[in-house]
């Protein structure tokens, strides 16, 4: 269980190509991916002029014409209208559409409403978190507008114990502030279901740290309730995203945990609530973890900044080094991890220390890191529809540049039989993404 950007994935940045003026509201709601509406409406909206024109309507013909409209991209030109017609008198007849069962009908109210009224359209979108599972794009929306009056629907969504529902409303919550709804979270942290109380609690630490605290202790002690080790473990991310030094004891619990993600997860809470007594269990996953753990475990002694402990973990690399494969994956851990304080200086210190370990030549390693950035996009978790054309894109890019430049790479060095066995690897996990490579052909022979 891979960690990214913003610890559940990254904040999705997608240049939109769409028009400036009142327009642009809608359009931004389905750049942003929110709700069932395609990429294609979209364009069918932004591209409507080319379709038959519709008549000069008041805003009232408008919502009757579309609360009854069939037709896909008719609905679209009608939508783009109404959002640049709207007027804060329309309001209760927009209002009207969010009772549609059609979720684009709804997505248009809700452009409109964002034109003339930003606190009805952010209780409009807090109600849609109860009506749909892919609530990705939507919370990032919430998260983006910081509109309190969100939080009572957020927190309805967070009673439906659904993952990932919750998981996304509770990171959307943490951005938007939740005191307002402190009481609220605090009943939840305290007699909710095992997801509702996890979330709840860690929405709660920055409002009111002990009852936070206190409610994600209990959630990883009940942990059992989530389901398998893999549910198991995404408790563990939600207790490690808290990086509270009062979870210290559940931190190092998690580091037997028999799913990765919860060990990387301890890994990661033990580094960042700067538990330095930890350093000696952090050690002993250099000496005989798997690759991966490694990597999270050579950025937490990072993170704990022990120096004999520190200095332990690199005469035992220097002793006993890994193999390349096995340097691709702490590479990959490196690059990935967002470790904020852990500075370039000391990261490479580390690359140093293994490369020059495991005997790689400067082609070979960078070849390593290559093929570990293709590799990374693979253990992502593609939790909707939208994240998943994310990874695509990230492995097609990573992958497809790792390629390129390891051709010029075995150019340039023809005779270097460590890049060449890197380059082996490079061109398996492009392959396993199902991307060309033709590039090295004629390379590897």
């Amino acid at each position: 269980m891979r960690r990214t950007e913003d610890g559940r994935g990254p904040v999705r940045k997608r240049p939109v190509m769409a028009p400036s003026g009142p327009v642009s509201r809608i359009a931004g709601l389905h750049a942003d991916g929110i709700g069932a509406i395609s990429v294609l409406s979209t364009l069918v909206c932004l591209a409507c002029a080319s379709g038959p024109a519709v008549p000069t309507l008041s805003t009232r013909e408008l919502i009757d014409k579309l609360a009854v409209e069939k037709d896909d991209a008719r609905k679209a030109q009608l939508g783009q209208l109404l959002a640049e017609q709207a007027k804060p008198q329309d309001v209760k007849a927009i209002e009207a559409l969010l009772g549609s069962v059609d979720e684009q009908r709804r997505w248009y109210a809700i452009g409109a409403l964002e034109r003339v009224d930003q606190d009805r359209a952010a209780v409009a979108m807090a109600a849609e978190l109860t009506r749909r599972s892919d609530t990705y794009s939507l919370t990032r929306r919430l998260a983006a507008l910081k509109n309190p009056r969100a939080l009572p629907g957020m927190v309805e969504a967070l009673k439906s114990n659904r993952e990932p529902v919750c998981s996304h409303v509770g990171s959307a919550m943490q951005e938007i502030g939740a005191a307002p709804v402190a009481a609220q979270l605090l009943e939840l942290s305290r007699s909710g279901e095992i997801w509702t109380r996890t979330h709840a609690s860690a929405v709660l630490v920055a409002v009111d740290r002990p009852a936070g605290v206190a409610g994600l202790k209990a959630a990883w002690a009940n942990r059992q309730a989530a389901g398998d080790a893999y549910q198991q473990a995404r408790i563990a991310y939600v207790l490690s995203q808290a990086a509270a030094p009062e979870l210290s004891a559940e931190y190092r619990d998690m580091l037997r945990h028999p799913d990765r993600g919860a060990v990387e997860s301890g890994l990661y809470g033990i580094g960042y609530s700067r538990d330095v007594g930890a350093a000696p269990d952090v050690v002993v996953f250099v000496k005989t973890g798997r690759a991966p753990e490694v990597g999270n475990a050579l950025l937490t002694l990072s993170l704990l900044q022990d120096a004999a402990a520190t200095a332990q973990a690199a005469e035992h690399l220097k002793a006993n080094p890994l193999s390349p494969g096995g340097v691709e994956e702490v590479v990959s851990a490196f690059t990935y991890q967002r470790l904020k304080d852990v500075g370039t200086a000391d990261k490479e210190n580390w690359l140093a220390i293994l490369r020059g370990a495991s005997k790689m030549t400067k082609a070979a390693a960078e070849i390593v890191k290559l093929t570990g950035e293709c590799r990374h996009w693979g253990g992502e978790e593609p939790y909707d529809a939208d994240r998943a054309a994310q990874i695509a894109q990230g492995q097609a890019r990573s992958c497809t540049h790792a390629v390129k430049r390891t051709a010029t790479l075995l150019r340039n060095n023809p005779r270097d039989t460590a890049a060449k066995h890197a380059a082996e690897e490079c061109r398996s996990a492009a392959q396993e993404a199902g991307l060309e490579t033709t590039a090295l052909d004629g390379l590897l022979d």
